[in-house]
């Protein structure tokens, strides 16, 4: 009988001083935060096979962020990229997803992941 070791892990991705936000229909900028936005990551290994959820509190996540992702795990963990999944939630109260607010999304990404796998 196999076993499945499973993790979980949150970074905050909630950015800071204003930005503006995504999925808005307002044209000033957010200069206050309601509730935090978080990654929050998923670690899977059956031994055999491993993989990495993660979710975003985010309007969507870029194909940008995907591939940044992708190229930092498989430098940090060995990950392959059919063994990570990036997805956002769609809030409408999350900023724009672009640099240089995403690439410090990323860094959060990758540092859930790496705490989701230590967890498991």
């Amino acid at each position: 009988m196999s076993s499945l070791l499973v993790g979980a892990a949150r970074r905050d991705i909630t950015p800071s001083g204003e930005v503006e936000m995504r999925g808005s229909f307002s044209r000033r900028p957010a200069t206050r935060v309601n509730d935090p936005l978080y990654a929050k990551a998923l670690w899977l290994d059956d031994g055999s096979d491993r993989a990495a959820l993660v979710t975003c509190d985010l309007i969507c996540v870029t194909r940008d962020m995907l591939e940044k992702c992708r190229v930092a795990l498989a430098a940090s963990i060995g990950l392959e990229p059919r063994q990570f999944i990036l997805t956002g939630t769609h809030t409408h109260s999350a900023p724009k997803v672009e640099p240089p607010y995403s690439d410090g999304a990323v860094k959060q990404i990758v540092a859930a992941v790496e705490e989701a796998r230590n967890d498991a």
